[in-house]
Parts: C-alpha cells; sequence; structure tokens
C-alpha cells in the first residue's frame, strides 16, 4: 500500500481477512517491518481507515479492535488489539451469511466456540497466577 499512496483500505470477506487486514493498516504507516508491530505493539500509533465488506460472521472481527496473525516463518501467533483498529465502516450482507451452506454456519459456530475456550482458559490461567503469587506473597 506505501508505494501507491492509499489513504483507505476495503476488504471483503470473513473474520481471517478483516484480521489481516488490521496489521495492513497499521503497517501502511509504519517504515519498518510490519511484523516488528505485532512483536512491539507501543510502534503501533496510526492506522489508515478500513472499510469491511463481511461475507460470513463468527469471529466478530468486523465490529472489534482485535485481530489475530500468525507468522509461518516463526511458526508464531500473535494477538493484537488497539482502538485504531476498529473499522471505521463494516457492511454485514445478510444476504451473503443467509446463502451459506449450513455446514459453513456450523464451522464458523465453532470457531465461535474454540475462541470462547481459549479466552476461558487464558483467564483461568492467569487466576491461578494471581492465587499462587498470592499464596506467596501471605
Amino acid at each position: 500500500m506505501k508505494p501507491y499512496g492509499k489513504k483507505i483500505l476495503c476488504v471483503y470477506g470473513g473474520g481471517s481477512v478483516i484480521d489481516a487486514s488490521k496489521p495492513i493498516v497499521c503497517s501502511a504507516c509504519y517504515k519498518g517491518d510490519s511484523w516488528e508491530l505485532m512483536m512491539d505493539r507501543s510502534l503501533m500509533i496510526k492506522a489508515l481507515p478500513v472499510f469491511v465488506v463481511l461475507t460470513i460472521s463468527a469471529t466478530g472481527s468486523e465490529m472489534n479492535p482485535g485481530a489475530v496473525i500468525a507468522n509461518e516463518e516463526t511458526h508464531e501467533k500473535l494477538e493484537i488489539s488497539s482502538p485504531m483498529l476498529y473499522p471505521t465502516v463494516s457492511i454485514c450482507g445478510f444476504a451473503y451469511t443467509m446463502a451459506l451452506p449450513a455446514s459453513q454456519t456450523a464451522e464458523g459456530c465453532a470457531d465461535i466456540d474454540s475462541l470462547c475456550f481459549r479466552r476461558r482458559c487464558r483467564i483461568q490461567k492467569i487466576m491461578k497466577l494471581v492465587q499462587i503469587s498470592c499464596g506467596l506473597l501471605c
């Protein structure tokens, strides 16, 4: 995007496409390597607006400031979140969603469940660490 001087990014797709757009809009305003933004969130100081046309709903990427991005070279998978990453406009095409096969909707539901489960496990892990540290301090 940098060489073309673009001022906005329009994306059409589901959660993975929308997630991928979020680091792209940040890296368009950053001179270094885009993965540096994933490793050090303090480098994210500006982002281009992103307009979203959603084709399948599951993760809520069209209405949240978070994204999960994988680095195929290093086998890392990281989450980012920033208020500047909220999509500027989200068009949720219910005609697309209603036209999906039932299996696709079921896969979307499974994706939602896995995200909720992962978040719950992370919260439980944090609470366990808090309990351990409180036990050590008391």
